[in-house]
């Protein structure tokens, strides 16, 4: 009986979180990309847009592009960009949602 008063809670905790995050992050979908570093990872960034293959995983994996190597950050732009082209809505959300499933 504990055990599930404990697993119970933890799920309303967790679904608290989820609630906080997606309120905070909510007006992200009506933002651009920003001028910081948005600009050369995605919009002018060629190995970016060209989306998934074996090129582009290679590269993600051996650039250090923007002075960092962080290829998981690479593959995931070039996701979303297979998914979003140049929305930045879809970039935005794919961030919430990593945003979303560290507190749970």
């Amino acid at each position: 009986m504990n055990y599930n008063i404990h697993r119970h809670k933890n799920i309303l905790i967790c679904l608290c979180l989820a609630a906080l995050v997606s309120l905070v992050y909510w007006n992200v979908q009506n933002h651009d990309f920003i001028y910081f570093d948005d600009i050369s990872y995605v919009v002018k960034n060629d190995h970016v847009q060209k989306g998934f293959s074996y090129k582009g995983f290679l590269w993600a994996f051996t650039t250090y592009h923007a002075s960092n190597w962080h290829p998981l950050t690479w593959l995931s732009l070039m996701f979303d960009y297979e998914l979003f082209r140049l929305n930045p809505a879809g970039y935005h959300w794919t961030n919430v949602l990593f945003h979303l499933k560290m507190p749970l």
